[in-house]
């Protein structure tokens, strides 16, 4: 595991990465805390599967999100106010 900082709001915080394969992962709690939606939004889009994309790892069940797909997915679903 790596550790990565970000700043959300003005706020330094650390967060838990897993890189597999050249790919950046964070959890779903992480997720949560880095985009300022809890871990039941996240669970209830995967299961509407309108949400990230995410992997969910075997005999485990822990969900993993690509790091990048995920920032993408905000990005993309960001709505402007007129």
């Amino acid at each position: 595991m790596v550790d990565i900082k970000y700043n959300l709001l003005g706020l330094n915080k650390e967060i838990d990465m897993i890189e597999i394969n050249g790919v950046q992962y964070i959890s779903d709690k992480e997720a949560s805390e880095k985009f300022g939606y809890s871990q039941s939004w996240f669970q209830k889009v995967r299961y509407e599967g309108n949400g990230p994309k995410y992997v969910r790892i075997k005999n485990k069940g822990k969900v993993l999100y690509p790091l990048k797909d995920l920032n993408e997915w905000f990005c993309s679903n960001l709505k402007e106010r007129d």
